[in-house]
């Protein structure tokens, strides 16, 4: 049970990075921060990666029990 709930928390999270990410994009575009689409796309990846370890951490514990 603990695996799906961390599954959708990790769910969650990728969109709410990804989301993020696209506000980040959006603004640093209309004033000419100079952010790229691969910064946004690196900004959504470094939000999304510690909630995807956990999950992963977790469905590997929850095998070896």
């Amino acid at each position: 049970m603990i695996v799906e709930v961390l599954g959708w928390v990790a769910v969650a999270d990728a969109i709410a990075a990804v989301l993020l990410a696209a506000l980040v994009y959006a603004l640093g575009r209309r004033s000419n921060g100079g952010v790229t689409i691969g910064t946004a796309v690196r900004l959504a990846i470094f939000l999304t990666v510690p909630a995807a370890t956990l999950y992963v951490a977790a469905r590997l514990i929850s095998r070896l029990m």
